[in-house]
């Protein structure tokens, strides 16, 4: 399986880290890219929340992926509002329990517990980036 790319936002939407492997077509403004995935994912949850017929207010409802014939999102919000954003190939597989495990090893090792890092703020630790791409090499990059 072949993953693109990843994002980590915080809940007010600031894009905490981006990291590219084989992204198909290149952004053309970094900027715009980050504040439109947020806007998506803003978007889809809302659109989540409004259409589930079974939703009684009390709990929010969320998506864990979507797929189009280019690509599909795996995502992952935690209790704090940290989210996980991975694209990746149209035919994979579940990728939530992967997302988990980044959040588990690689971001919480490596960026909460560093005392360089400034919650909410964006970072590149090489520790977290080396974490990362050796998780995903592990599900076939």
């Amino acid at each position: 399986m072949l993953l693109f790319c990843f994002y980590i936002f915080n809940r007010e939407g600031v894009c905490l880290h981006y990291h590219e492997w084989s992204r198909p077509r290149a952004a053309r403004n970094e900027s715009d890219d980050r504040k439109m995935m947020f806007g998506l994912l803003f978007s889809l949850k809302a659109f989540v929340s409004k259409a589930d017929p079974s939703s009684n207010g009390e709990e929010e409802p969320t998506f864990v992926s979507y797929r189009t014939d280019k690509y599909k999102l795996h995502y992952l919000e935690n209790p704090s509002g940290i989210r996980f954003v991975l694209l990746s190939q149209p035919n994979a597989g579940e990728m939530r329990e992967f997302l988990k495990h980044v959040y588990d090893t690689c971001y919480v090792e490596h960026v909460v517990k560093n005392p360089l890092y400034s919650p909410g703020e964006p970072f590149k630790f090489e520790q977290f980036t080396q974490a990362l791409t050796k998780m995903a090499k592990k599900t076939h990059v």
